[in-house]
């Protein structure tokens, strides 16, 4: 189903370098420190919602609710597909 291609498609973003696609701040974070959601740049938002499949009202939900780390996001997720 999708859900394991999005986790595949998870783990190739954490291995990427943090210059990669996703603009990351590598002053405050290590290439090796949890990827996080920043909901103030367009280009994260668009590309998580990509990844997760879901409209940017539903991203910022889930960031409130379970963090802005990826991680979380994911978890917090799959939780709530399954009590659908």
């Amino acid at each position: 189903g999708r859900s394991r291609s999005t986790r595949r498609l998870i783990r190739v973003i954490m291995a990427m370098p943090a210059e990669g696609e996703i603009p990351m701040d590598t002053t405050s974070s290590p290439a090796n420190s949890p990827r996080l959601i920043d909901l103030t740049r367009q280009t994260d938002v668009q590309f998580w919602c990509r990844v997760f499949d879901l409209s940017m009202d539903e991203l910022r939900e889930a960031v409130r609710h379970a963090g802005h780390q990826v991680e979380e996001v994911e978890r917090w997720l799959r939780a709530r597909r399954q009590q659908h």
